[in-house]
């Protein structure tokens, strides 16, 4: 039997301290599947009140947990458990003295983030060469050329 305090919360997951949050009581609960300390799977008892919620903590595994509530083809009701660890780890990591290099409120809007995969956003465009220029064939054989630019615009 574990004991689990469950909430209903409405915070960001990237919010490291969860304000928005509601108790909806402490409960002991039956791990369901085999007991993973990440992703928990935990048997509800019967309570009407555990609908809503959609955040726990479990004080045997010193975590918080993202939840959500399945029901089972028996009628019984399982609780699929997240690790949360911005908030569960917070009191380990706090004081560290380190910088962050990245992150995702960044007040520079230039900022590059190599780690960020985007998208390309590729324009072609066919342009007729004039005789003006180098690339005006000067036989009735056509020259192809491709011109090919690659770089950021919205800097």
């Amino acid at each position: 039997m574990l004991q689990v305090t469950f909430y209903n919360c409405s915070d960001e997951p990237q919010d490291v301290h969860k304000v928005n949050k509601t108790t909806l009581g402490t409960y002991n609960c039956n791990v369901y599947d085999t007991q993973d300390i990440e992703a928990p799977t935990i048997l509800l008892p019967r309570n009407d009140s555990l609908r809503n919620a959609n955040y726990c903590r479990i004080p045997f595994f010193n975590r918080y947990y993202y939840c959500r509530l399945e029901q089972l083809p028996d009628g019984r009701e399982i609780m699929r458990c997240d690790s949360d660890p911005l908030t569960s780890f917070w009191d380990s990591y706090k004081s560290s003295p380190c910088i962050a290099k990245r992150s995702t409120s960044s007040t520079f809007p230039n900022m590059v983030d190599e780690a960020v995969v985007t998208t390309p956003n590729i324009t072609r465009t066919e342009i007729q060469a004039t005789t003006n220029t180098c690339f005006h064939p000067e036989t009735e054989q056509s020259r192809k050329v491709m011109l090919t630019v690659a770089g950021r615009t919205n800097l």
